[in-house]
């Protein structure tokens, strides 16, 4: 099954498929690991900022051997292209997916960009996500658009996967926000291809669930994974003898692949 059938499939059937940031080989090993024990497919996505910690090449390729030796499918994906050189960088090496930012552009310049990429991606069999409605994250705004307008871009754009903004916020750490599900379900009616959830660490999982059987195949977590691993960390720094990095990364990772595998079970 090609990777946009099983994102085409999550949404026909009222699942998701769960798109988790790695920024280390620890937290790419709990993702991968996790979807594994769960038998199920997952979205391993290297941020473009994580890609300025760690290097680009040097994150495709940890997850690149992940994918290679794994017991299910796995979709790496990059995510939050900031620019189109960015974008088209991650296209040639040979990501499965890439999400571009609609950053500061206006929509018809927006546009422009996401039909140069798709055509530059068509070769590669790369999917491009587009971000028409932005989920709230950092300085950027959240901003919406008439569902019939949504439509009409993605038909033009050519684009996979459409991200939308239904009231999430990116870095999250409680479970506060309050989806606009009938924004949600309206955009559904419009839009037929996989709609893309960007900020879910901060959904209760109820409203996670039903977001998903309205129409949501892609569930974006960063936040609820790092709190995770970070404090598997810190749960093994607690003794204050502990000093190899082995022990405690070990540790971010084993809490890092528990809460993947609740997400993962969640969106199934």
């Amino acid at each position: 099954m090609g990777n946009y059938e099983v994102l085409a499939n999550a949404r026909k059937n009222g699942h998701a498929i769960a798109a988790m940031n790695a920024v280390n080989l620890e937290t790419a090993q709990a993702i991968v690991w996790a979807a594994e024990a769960e038998d199920s497919a997952v979205i391993l996505q290297i941020s473009e900022n994580a890609a300025k910690y760690g290097g680009l090449f040097e994150l495709f390729a940890i997850a690149t051997v992940l994918k290679q030796e794994a017991i299910v499918p796995i979709i790496v994906h990059f995510d939050h292209a900031e620019s189109l050189e960015s974008a088209t960088e991650a296209v040639a090496l040979g990501f499965d997916s890439v999400m571009l930012e609609s950053s500061n552009l206006e929509p018809e310049a927006y546009l422009e960009q996401l039909q140069e990429l798709v055509r530059f991606a068509e070769p590669y069999n790369c999917l491009i996500e587009a971000e028409f409605e932005v989920t709230q994250k950092g300085e950027r705004d959240a901003k919406r658009l008439h569902p019939k307008n949504i439509a009409e871009m993605t038909a033009k754009s050519g684009c996979h996967l459409v991200a939308i903004d239904i009231g999430s916020k990116h870095k999250m750490t409680s479970k506060e926000a309050k989806l606009d599900l009938t924004h949600l379900k309206h955009i559904a009616e419009y839009v037929k291809k996989p709609l893309v959830l960007h900020g879910a660490s901060g959904v209760k999982p109820a409203e996670l669930r039903t977001a998903v059987a309205l129409g949501i195949s892609k569930v974006n977590v960063a936040t609820e994974l790092m709190l995770s691993f970070t404090n598997g960390v810190l749960e093994v720094l607690s003794d204050k003898k502990q000093y190899d990095a082995r022990k405690y990364l070990a540790g971010g990772r084993v809490s890092m692949q528990e809460t993947a595998s609740e997400i993962i079970r969640l969106l199934s």
